[in-house]
């Protein structure tokens, strides 16, 4: 299956450099509401997490364990779903690729990923050509919302989950 449409925003030149840039690195690349971040004597006692050096999200340079995706974040950190970008960043506001979200159904699936070098993601893409989770075209390329919608749903499919058969609509 093809998980790539021609549309206007995945003809863009595919970027060639992941490392972070100063939009990346700055802590708001994209608007934060005022009350994004949590006043400490807020935060539920019963939560495991103590928002401090101990949080996961405190080894990356550009999180705050205070704000708004500290939960999200953690888990993805904890479960080893996600692993930053590299050098001690997450870019929490960057754009994702297809590569990264390609690895990140493989960790889901229990598939060692990891990898080195250029091409980290190979062992991630190699997965998802086979399970039909994705084509496996534009790795670096950033992934759009209908490819990653399109990717989680053949990932669900796999899973057992999702709609079953094939659908069509008589037209009359």
């Amino acid at each position: 299956p093809t998980d790539l449409e021609p549309t206007p925003t995945n003809l863009d030149p595919t970027p060639t450099n992941l490392e972070p840039t100063p939009t990346d690195l700055d802590p708001k690349p994209y608007f934060i509401p005022d009350n994004a971040r949590i006043a400490p004597e807020t935060i539920a006692t019963d939560t495991a997490c103590k928002r401090d050096k101990t949080c996961p999200l405190s080894n990356f340079k550009d999180l705050d364990p205070l704000f708004w995706y500290h939960d999200g974040i953690h888990y993805c950190l904890e479960q080893k779903l996600m692993n930053g970008i590299g050098d001690d960043y997450f870019s929490p506001g960057g754009n994702t690729t297809r590569g990264m979200a390609m690895t990140i159904l493989a960790r889901m699936a229990g598939i060692e990923v990891d990898g080195i070098g250029a091409e980290w993601y190979k062992k991630g893409l190699d997965w998802a050509v086979l399970e039909g989770i994705s084509d496996g075209t534009m790795p670096e390329g950033y992934i759009t919302r209908e490819q990653f919608a399109t990717m989680v749903y053949r990932y669900a499919q796999k899973q057992g989950q999702g709609f079953k058969g094939s659908w069509m609509f008589l037209l009359k």
